[in-house]
Order: structure tokens, then sequence, then C-alpha cells
């Protein structure tokens, strides 16, 4: 899957449609990530950034959770508001998932997210020590339209 990091554990469709019955293009549940497929959608960034919500639900514990919020110098809530954490925990894994390093400048993401290069390295390590409990491996099933396949 091309991720720099360690992807969620079990098995994640993904349906390259929009979120069904939401204001928003991409979102998940808790078997089926959303993805919209037009022009200008960055589709690599916006698979990552939904599969860090998997791995939210999937790996993360409280412990974790409080962690990122240490290192990202935030105390919103994680899952309310405008600008809330855990936006900013799927911001973070997709860039920690895309590069090696964040980009000149720091990393600057959605949800008011942005982080300079320690910061970078702190939250892909927390992403790395917390799936270490966690090692499997998944598997995708990507749809379109009528087909389907599963990539091995």
């Amino acid at each position: 899957n091309g991720s720099r990091i360690p992807t969620p554990p079990g098995a994640v469709a993904v349906d390259l449609h929009p979120c069904p019955g939401s204001q928003y293009d991409s979102c998940w549940d808790a078997t089926v990530l959303h993805l919209p497929t037009a022009r200008g959608v960055d589709l690599r960034w916006t698979l990552m950034h939904e599969l860090g919500h998997v791995f939210d639900d999937r790996v993360l514990s409280a412990a974790d959770r409080a962690a990122f919020r240490r290192v990202i110098r935030y105390s919103g809530a994680w899952t309310t508001g405008d600008e809330p954490a855990g936006e900013r925990f799927a911001e973070a894994y997709a860039g920690c998932a895309l590069y090696a390093r964040p980009p000149y400048g720091g990393l600057l993401g959605q949800y008011g997210y942005s982080a300079g290069p320690e910061t970078f390295r702190r939250v892909c390590e927390l992403i790395r020590r917390a799936a270490g409990r966690a090692r499997a491996a998944p598997r995708y099933e990507v749809r379109s339209g009528r087909s389907a396949r599963t990539p091995r």
C-alpha cells in the first residue's frame, strides 16, 4: 500500500465513491473507507487520512491518545468541535505514512494540524510504538462501480 508506517490490522474495504448521506466527501465506518475520485482529490492523502481513523479506532489506547495530544500540545476534544484531536491525528497519520520527513517548512494539514521536524518525528514514533501491539497485516478490497477486487 506504500505506507511508510504500519497500517491498521484487519480488513478494510475501500469504496471509490463519496461518503453516502454525509456532508463530507470521504469518511469511514467500521468496515469501509469511502473515497471520492473527483478531479483535484489527493487520493493517496485521503486514503491515508481515513486509514488514520481506522488505526485510531483499532490500535490506539487512551494513553496513546493522551500522548499524541501532549506531543502536538493540544488539549481539545478527540471527536467533537471544529478541529478535534482525532482529525489532527488522522492528518498526522497521513503525513507519517507518505513522508520520511516533513516537507520543507513543516507539515501543514487540515483541522489546525501542523508539525515541524521534531513534532513530526515524535508523532511517527508514537504511531510505530502503538502499532507494535497490533502487527497483523490488513487486506484491502477496492470497490468501484459493480466490480470488486482484492489486491494481494
